[in-house]
């Protein structure tokens, strides 16, 4: 909404629609936070394919796995005789994976009722980690972003080359800014928690 693509309204309707979807899914997947890069996680998941694969990569040694959860504990468990650090996260799905392809074709059809605007400002995609798609790929940008890995460390990459030297996360937890003090190590962003308990 701040870049002006759309309507509080219109986006606060998206949103309960995804919401209302994704409730309608089985909710037998599992997440996992996996403390490698993205390489080592992907080349891992070979022996789970179709069954897991990224989800979100949030810093360079830090990947986000989700999928049946039987596959992913025995990624889990795989991890942890390798002694590579993880973290199960509590989720009702397996956000941005297989699990969400049922939901597409509706939510597509929810997302294509939005009216959109060109945007007032710039803004960088989490889905691309790019700078974000024009008004009229927005349906298909968000219902592709329901699906595919979250691109969290590409996008704040791409913002520090813009020149972005400052990052602000609303919420009871600061755990973006860490992932984004782990991705720009070298140029000491000034981060900023907003809502924190």
């Amino acid at each position: 909404c701040e870049a002006g693509l759309y309507s509080l309204e219109e986006g606060a309707r998206l949103v309960a629609e995804r919401g209302r979807l994704m409730q309608q899914l089985s909710g037998a997947g599992a997440m996992l936070a996996v403390s490698a890069g993205e390489k080592e996680v992907t080349k891992e998941l070979a022996d789970w394919a179709g069954k897991l694969s990224v989800a979100a990569v949030n810093a360079p040694r830090q990947v986000v796995v989700g999928g049946e959860k039987e596959a992913v504990e025995a990624l889990e468990q795989r991890c942890r005789e390798r002694g590579v650090q993880t973290q199960r996260l509590r989720v009702s799905h397996a956000f941005h994976t297989q699990q969400m392809d049922p939901m597409l074709e509706a939510y597509l059809e929810q997302a294509q009722r939005v009216q959109y605007q060109p945007p007032r400002r710039k803004w960088v995609s989490t889905g691309a980690g790019e700078p974000g798609s024009e008004a009229g790929q927005m349906a298909q940008y968000w219902a592709r972003q329901v699906r595919q890995p979250v691109e969290f460390a590409r996008a704040v990459k791409k913002l520090a080359e813009e020149g972005v030297d400052t990052f602000v996360e609303l919420g009871p937890r600061a755990t973006l800014l860490s992932y984004v003090a782990q991705g720009l190590a070298e140029k000491q962003p000034k981060l900023h928690a907003c809502g924190r308990a």
